[in-house]
């Protein structure tokens, strides 16, 4: 079996997360959320300071967004939204043979 990587926040309400570390790679994001707003998965940038959107405004109640992502500081911005799941999650890819293709653990 091959090792993802995920961040997982659970009924969270409006409000930027912790920032949280991804290796980098292929990602599914999912969100489920009540009432109306956006969730905007944002970057660190090099200068330590600025946070850059990566995927901006999911604005659906349950959103899905497949993304590669680089690897670095990330957080997780809500607005309006309330009772927010949040589901950031590698996807493992493998060839015919079975064997990995994708580099992240």
């Amino acid at each position: 079996m091959s090792a993802t990587q995920s961040a997982q926040f659970s009924n969270i309400a409006a409000g930027s997360t912790a920032a949280f570390s991804l290796k980098g790679g292929q990602y599914a994001v999912l969100t489920k959320s009540t009432g109306s707003g956006t969730i905007d998965l944002k970057l660190l940038a090099f200068d330590g300071r600025t946070w850059m959107p990566i995927i901006p405004q999911i604005t659906a109640t349950t959103g899905f967004a497949n993304s590669y992502l680089p690897p670095g500081q990330y957080q997780v911005v809500i607005s309006g939204f309330t009772a927010n799941y949040v589901s950031i999650t590698s996807i493992i890819q493998h060839g015919a043979d079975g064997k990995r293709l994708s580099m992240q653990n």
